[in-house]
């Protein structure tokens, strides 16, 4: 699902973020009384079924090598499956602590700059628990 949001219309954009849509570099632009206005695509991200077990918690604690490796190396489904279990890591809600936590975010921000596919909105809510 994707809709338009006027550019720099600020307000609105915090009210899609919030509803989980996220900018993913669209642009519509168009011509209104002589003026031309952009507006920007907003996606939301409706995963496919995933899941994750004992393997991607292993590779969450084991530290931010392990994480790189999976997010440079691993397939769409391992990479959804790990940040899925990730948001078990950064959300406050559930109080757990990862290893190396400011260097998993800066492999997420990379990963946040190469990401493809829909993995790519995943990270991209991971980094809101940050910001």
């Amino acid at each position: 699902m994707y809709l338009y949001v006027l550019e720099g219309n600020e307000r609105a954009e915090r009210f899609y973020k919030a509803q989980g849509f996220f900018p993913n570099g669209g642009t519509l632009c168009c011509e209104i009384g002589g003026v031309t206005v952009t507006d920007n695509r907003y996606t939301k991200y409706y995963p496919r079924h995933t899941e994750y077990g004992e393997t991607e918690i292993r590779i969450a604690e084991s530290g931010a090598a392990a994480i790189a490796g999976v997010l440079e190396n691993g397939g769409f489904k391992a990479r959804s499956s790990l940040l899925f279990c990730l948001d078990g890591y950064f959300d406050p809600y559930y109080g757990k602590t990862i290893p190396e936590r400011e260097r998993v975010v800066e492999i997420l921000r990379e990963y946040e700059k190469i990401a493809v596919d829909s993995t790519l909105f995943a990270v991209r809510e991971l980094l809101e628990y940050v910001y």
